[in-house]
């Protein structure tokens, strides 16, 4: 199942009512993965798969219930609601590529190669996004701290004053 993360953005009224939507939803579909994954609780594949889809769709669903109570609370108190992090919308690739690769490898010890191939497979698939996101925010979040400080032995370039500034307009 596919979410954006854009889902509960827009006005209040948007935010209500896709939170509402989305809310119940996404815990009843964590209920039939749950009961799907005890009805299979005899093999350890599918047991896994179906735990961590529900585990998936059961964090989904707390953070939608958040984002929605903080658009249900804005504007009731004199404080900003904080609205949640977008952690839980990066949840549900890296489970499953974490399932497909421990299915993966569990058909590589069991001999099945071509089960083994396509599990190793979609699992990098899934994965790679959630990669190159990392890599690139800490990319981003080195060229954001800026160069190295200067040292004891170098000399600090000095600075021009700062002109004086007024609402109308600079002083000349």
């Amino acid at each position: 199942m596919f979410l954006p993360s854009r889902a509960l953005s827009g006005s209040r009224r948007h935010r209500l009512a896709v939170g509402s939507i989305l809310t119940p939803f996404l815990t009843l579909v964590g209920v039939a993965l749950s009961a799907t994954a005890i009805s299979v609780s005899g093999q350890p594949g599918p047991l896994l798969g179906f735990g961590s889809a529900a585990f998936s769709a059961y964090a989904v669903a707390w953070w939608s219930a958040r984002y929605w109570y903080a658009a249900f609370q804005e504007g009731r108190s004199a404080r900003p609601v904080p609205e949640p992090h977008p952690w839980p919308w990066a949840l549900p690739p890296v489970v499953l590529s974490v399932v497909f690769a421990v299915t993966g490898i569990g058909a590589v010890q069991d001999g099945k190669t071509a089960a083994a191939v396509f599990s190793l497979v979609f699992a990098t698939v899934l994965l790679l996004p959630v990669v190159i996101f990392l890599a690139v925010m800490l990319t981003l979040r080195g060229q954001r701290s800026g160069p190295p400080a200067t040292g004891a032995g170098q000399a600090a370039s000095p600075q021009a004053p700062q002109r004086p500034y007024r609402a109308w307009g600079t002083i000349d």
